[in-house]
């Protein structure tokens, strides 16, 4: 990537060094008087706004003819980030974090940073891109940053994922990565929370209506998130009371709550909601938590008390509600939300590494030490919280799920999927809940099957419809997880959905093939058409593969340099299994699922037949590569039916050896 440092306006305190290491280009900062203080003119003491104070700033000087289209994913608010669609380097936003765009048969590929102290924000300048690199308003932690990285090649995913491998390494934090990370088992369950439910009425009456709701209707909810509104907290001024729970919600203490979801309706984990700064705002003065922490707390944005930016004083706080959630209340993991104020809270007295960092290490370790590491991160998009946490696991990736919006699938599904291609280095990533019985649940659902991370709903009382909740389970009552995360194909990542009668389709790795999910996103509310080739997804070409659609209940043969041609209406949705076609014809598996190869255990395939072990299930769907002579069920003839490009063998809902001969 030809690149040059042009117009640039540094202080004379710092200077830019590009170098290549591990097949990309990393952009260090190297300040040569840390500890110097920023002038006036580049620091920004607004309370309302996380832009940060300018430590050094240049542009790299890109001929605009040689991208015609780009993707930026970039922060849009303090907590999250969405992607952009430009067709000039002049509009890339502000604060962007991942950019992509393509020249000739390549992708190229700008990640920004945060190390320690600085984070880099890219925008767009006439000439190409500008890059800046900030503090919170404070000297920088150390003499030398990595502030960017830069990387070409056909596979825009691996770029992506060797710039970050690289900056981490370059830390010396390569545990940051997903890939060195476990997912939590607790997530592999389906969960219910309660915040589209109840909002901030949630109480323990309701709750139970809703469990004994889920329980009749055998919806095998496992875990249960009750969010925000459960706490002793005013909430007009949005400030903490105590750490205990509401007494009018919660009469009996949520000991008992908590007591009666796992004894009586079978819940297996039972978690709390709480902010990063207790409530939103922090604490209300003269109250029980006020008293206890007072000598720990700091006013801040005029009139809000927080805890000071001190590690220790922020797991001191944690480790004693904590301790008294789990020991006392029997509580088994934390959403944390508002994390953004680790940083916003603490302009010009604390860095990046020291507030957003130290906070969130300092949640960790609590979360670690209580919760055995189950913990789920909100309202952290900003690039100082992805890179700063430590050993986390999941992380929200969008925006609120929001059923209230008309056609708020759309937006969603952007998110969550290009937003995955920079925070899927660090996490999985949680996708949000969702309504099971709504006008795009259907949509919704999908989106959840190939997200990769946790599923959970947020039904109202008598809400909930097992449609849409059923394909996303196994026979054991587990989720069927694909094994990476969900992104955009390639051929839809400089493309906006949204603005064009192009179909939108999402992928991840299942075993030896793949899921995709594919959307109709046209705002115009028009019928889109598309095609699945083999050019869409790194790994596709070169081979033969078979697409089967779970709605339609057709497959067909994608054969290598070929397409399947697709076609949806209106905010409509399908689910694609790709699978390597086998010579001697194969199972598909489950088509009451949308992972349907979940369900084949073992197989063989040859001149002879299919000879099979599948889970228990109504039907299983197969290609044959001959006409079918006999089909038999643990030794007994059936009779298959033929779909689209496929058959379909009963199963009798048990664990069977099926065997098909030619």
């Amino acid at each position: 990537m030809n690149t040059f440092l042009i117009g640039t306006s540094m202080p004379r305190n710092c200077r830019i060094e590009a170098q290549a290491e591990q097949g990309v280009t990393l952009y260090r900062l190297a300040i040569a008087d840390a500890a110097a203080p920023q002038s006036d003119e580049a620091r920004n003491k607004d309370f309302d706004t996380d832009r940060s104070s300018v430590l050094a700033s240049f542009c790299l000087d890109l001929p605009q003819e040689k991208a015609t289209s780009m993707v930026a994913v970039y922060q849009h608010k303090s907590w999250w980030v969405r992607p952009a669609f430009a067709a000039a380097w002049k509009d890339i936003p502000e604060r962007t974090q991942l950019l992509i765009w393509k020249e000739e048969d390549a992708f190229c590929v700008l990640l920004a940073v945060c190390d320690g102290g600085i984070r880099t924000d890219f925008s767009g300048a006439e000439a190409g891109i500008r890059v800046e690199i900030s503090t919170n308003g404070c000297p920088s932690d150390r003499n030398t940053h990595i502030c960017a990285g830069a990387a070409r090649g056909r596979d825009p995913y691996q770029c992506i994922h060797a710039l970050a491998a690289a900056a981490a390494g370059g830390q010396g934090r390569s545990h940051i990565l997903r890939e060195n990370k476990v997912f939590p088992e607790m997530f592999r369950s389906l969960g219910w929370c309660t915040w589209d439910a109840f909002y901030h009425k949630v109480n323990e009456q309701d709750i139970f209506k809703k469990l004994k709701e889920l329980q009749d209707k055998k919806i095998p909810v496992r875990w249960m998130l009750i969010d925000d509104g459960w706490s002793d907290a005013d909430y007009e001024i949005r400030k903490l009371n105590d750490i205990t729970a509401d007494r009018v919600k919660f009469p009996e203490g949520l000991r008992h709550t908590v007591d009666v979801a796992k004894k009586q309706y079978g819940l297996e984990q039972v978690g709390v909601w709480h902010a990063l700064m207790g409530y939103w705002t922090g604490f209300n003065p003269d109250t029980p938590v006020f008293r206890r922490w007072e000598k720990a707390l700091i006013k801040r944005g005029g009139q809000d008390y927080v805890l000071m930016p001190e590690e220790e004083a922020v797991f001191s706080f944690y480790d004693s509600w904590h301790t008294w959630l789990a020991d006392e209340c029997g509580i088994d993991f934390v959403k944390v939300d508002g994390q953004g104020s680790g940083s916003l809270y603490y302009k010009e007295i604390a860095g990046y590494g020291t507030s957003a960092g130290g906070y969130l290490r300092a949640l960790e370790r609590s979360a670690g030490v209580h919760f055995q590491g189950n913990l789920i991160n909100c309202m952290g998009m900003a690039p100082e919280n992805m890179w700063l946490r430590e050993h986390s696991a999941i992380s929200r990736s969008s925006d609120d799920f929001v059923p209230q919006t008309p056609h708020g699938f759309r937006e969603h599904a952007l998110q969550n999927s290009f937003n995955s291609l920079l925070q899927g280095q660090f996490f999985w990533g949680d996708w949000d809940m969702f309504w099971s019985r709504h006008v795009e649940s259907r949509q919704n659902s999908v989106l959840r099957a190939v997200s990769g991370g946790p599923v959970y709903l947020s039904d109202q009382l008598d809400q909930t419809d097992g449609k849409y909740i059923f394909p996303l389970l196994g026979w054991d009552q587990k989720l069927i997880l694909c094994d990476e995360i969900g992104v955009p194909t390639m051929d839809c990542l400089l493309k906006d959905p949204l603005h064009s009668r192009d179909l939108f389709k999402i992928f991840n790795r299942y075993g030896n093939g793949y899921v995709v999910a594919v959307f109709n996103l046209n705002a115009d509310d028009e019928v889109c058409a598309g095609v699945l080739s083999t050019g869409d997804i790194p790994g596709l070409a070169g081979e033969e593969w078979l697409v089967y659609r779970h709605f339609e209940k057709r497959c067909d043969c994608l054969r290598d340099g070929g397409t399947v041609v697709l076609e949806l209406e209106a905010n409509d949705a399908e689910l694609l299994l790709v699978l390597p076609k086998k010579d001697g014809g194969q199972l598909l598996g489950d088509p009451a699922k949308y992972v349907s190869s979940y369900a084949v255990l073992e197989e063989q395939a040859d001149a002879r037949g299919i000879r099979a072990r599948v889970s228990p299930a109504e039907s299983v769907a197969f290609v044959p590569a001959q006409p079918v002579r006999e089909a038999l069920v643990d030794g007994q003839p059936v009779v298959c039916r033929e779909l689209d490009g496929c058959w379909e063998i009963p199963c009798g809902c048990k664990q069977a050896e099926i065997e098909i001969r030619y």
